[in-house]
């Protein structure tokens, strides 16, 4: 897999830190950084090794979102006034992709994060963005909406009346009014954030996988779904787990007092 508006790094095992690298852009997402991101989520979701994702962003930004010089370009040379739908489903789809991982994904949100950069974010498990962060959809300034399902997490996260502030206002937050809408899971000292960030990926990867890939499927059926249908998702879940190795070897451990060695199966 080669990289280059990426870096992917293994700073210890099952861990795997993904940090967007186009500094001189602000970590603008383009046609080829969006298909690297693509490409290194099929690459986490295939490797048995890899127990935890984590995302941020080199220098003062996590992302400033699409990159609207390659978007102008790519728009207004598209044929018709409405863009084939391939093209825009290609273009937006890659937080479902991002969704769809069972292993935990965090982002550690170093700075700006706008437009595709915070919805890519809300794809993510957890938020901890460092206290220099400032978040937030700002697509209604330049006459656009939130396309990367950003609309509905959004909705989801916050509710009706938070999303219509944030999204119509198109405003900047810190990343302490984050934390006290719910954007964001924490805030931390600058300096401190990947320390943080890889904290949490340790304590994660020590868990059961399957369970925690289990866990995301329950949780995300139970937003979406009625409660009838995520009560029966939730169960069908917890007899197939029941029947692992995982779960015979957290009950030994348990009785032994030690830590258990999970393997994912």
């Amino acid at each position: 897999m080669r990289l280059e508006h990426l870096k992917w790094e293994e700073p210890e095992d099952g861990v795997v830190v993904i940090t967007f690298n186009r500094e001189e852009r602000l970590n603008a997402f383009n046609q080829q950084t969006l298909r690297e991101i693509n490409d290194a989520i099929d690459a986490v979701k295939s490797d048995d090794r890899i127990r935890v994702l984590i995302f941020t962003g080199t220098g003062r930004a996590f992302s400033a979102g699409a990159d609207i010089e390659m978007f102008e370009r790519q728009v207004w040379t598209a044929p018709g006034r409405v863009l084939p739908f391939e093209w825009v489903r290609n273009r937006f789809g890659f937080v479902s992709n991002l969704e769809t991982l069972y292993k935990p994904a965090i982002a550690a949100i170093n700075g700006v994060a706008v437009g595709e950069g915070i919805e890519l974010a809300l794809g993510c498990d957890f938020r901890i963005a460092s206290d220099r962060a400032r978040l937030g959809f700002v697509e209604a300034n330049i006459g656009l909406i939130p396309a990367s399902e950003g609309s509905s997490r959004l909705v989801k996260l916050l509710g009706l009346l938070r999303a219509k502030e944030l999204v119509l206002g198109g405003n900047l937050l810190t990343a302490e009014e984050a934390y006290q809408l719910g954007l964001v899971t924490k805030v931390v000292p600058h300096e401190q954030l990947m320390e943080e960030a890889l904290a949490l990926a340790r304590s994660l990867k020590g868990k059961a996988p399957l369970a925690l890939g289990m866990a995301k499927a329950v949780l995300h059926a139970a937003a979406d779904s009625s409660a009838h249908a995520a009560n029966l998702t939730e169960m069908l879940a917890q007899a197939f787990l029941m029947r692992t190795n995982d779960y015979q070897e957290g009950v030994q451990a348990f009785r032994e007092k030690r830590q258990p060695q999970f393997k994912g199966i």
